[in-house]
C-alpha cells in the first residue's frame, strides 16, 4: 500500500464519487457522458498518478461533497487559487 497520506486522501475522494454511481465504471460512464472519456481502469490510476485538472473539475461538478481540494490536494491552491483559504494564500505568498 502506498504510504503518501495526499494519495490515501485522493483515493477515498474517488471511492466516495465512484460510491455515487455504484462503482468506478459506473463514475467513468459519467465522465465520459459529461465530456471527459475515461475508463475505470484510468481512475485506478489516478490514485497514485493523480486526478488530471479536467476530470477533477468534473467529479466535483458531478458529486458536490467530492470537492477539488480533496481531488488534488498538493496542487489545488496553484490551479485554483481562489479556492486557497487566507492562511493558505499568505503560505504561498510567502
Amino acid at each position: 500500500m502506498n504510504a503518501n497520506p495526499s494519495f490515501e486522501a485522493v483515493g477515498r475522494a474517488l471511492d466516495e464519487a465512484a460510491q455515487v454511481f455504484g462503482s468506478k465504471k459506473a463514475l467513468a460512464k459519467q465522465l465520459t457522458a459529461n465530456g471527459h472519456k475515461t475508463s475505470e481502469t484510468a481512475i485506478g490510476n489516478w490514485r497514485t498518478r493523480g486526478v488530471p485538472i479536467k476530470a477533477a473539475v468534473k467529479i466535483a461538478a458531478l458529486v458536490p461533497k467530492v470537492t477539488r481540494q480533496r481531488l488534488r490536494p498538493d496542487d489545488y491552491h496553484e490551479i485554483w487559487p481562489e479556492l486557497a483559504t487566507g492562511q493558505e494564500n499568505e503560505r504561498i505568498a510567502g
